[in-house]
């Protein structure tokens, strides 16, 4: 699937340039959550939330990395609310934690792979301190692999 964020898709009236979508060190776990659309890409969502990039949907808040997953999540969002629990962006500020903060977002899916027993985890390092965990087709029911992002 191609990256909606590759175009240029944000509104004229909206300046997002420059904007790096990490928590930063005073955010606690919370802060930050994964865009349903492009599933895996980290979003902030205090960043998102006064950007404008955010529906609510049956109940729950879905925040997106980019102008462009709004309408996309507007066309299906049952499809994209369903997928927002699969993944989980993990963003490093401590360097010493980089193994708990990813064991503890493995553990969490795990249970969600022993419920439905047909995916495994993948681990995706985006750069130095930023990663992706989620469920994955492409890894067999019961491992956890890791991929580097180029």
């Amino acid at each position: 699937m191609g990256s909606c964020c590759s175009t240029n898709n944000t509104p004229k009236d909206t300046t997002i340039e420059g904007l790096t979508l990490t928590a930063g060190p005073g955010q606690d776990d919370d802060a930050v959550t994964s865009c349903p659309v492009m599933a895996g890409t980290p979003v902030v969502k205090a960043v998102a939330e006064a950007i404008g990039l955010f529906r609510d949907y049956e109940g729950n808040r879905y925040w997106f990395c980019c102008a462009g997953c709004g309408p996309a999540f507007d066309a299906a969002p049952a499809k994209y609310a369903q997928r927002s629990d699969l993944s989980i962006p993990v963003i490093v500020t401590d360097p010493a934690n980089i193994e708990r903060q990813l064991n503890n977002a493995v553990d969490i899916l795990k249970s969600k792979a022993q419920q439905e027993s047909r995916r495994g985890i993948l681990v995706t390092r985006l750069n130095h301190d930023s990663f992706t965990v989620a469920l994955s087709d492409d890894v067999p029911f019961g491992l956890t692999r890791e991929h580097r992002d180029k």
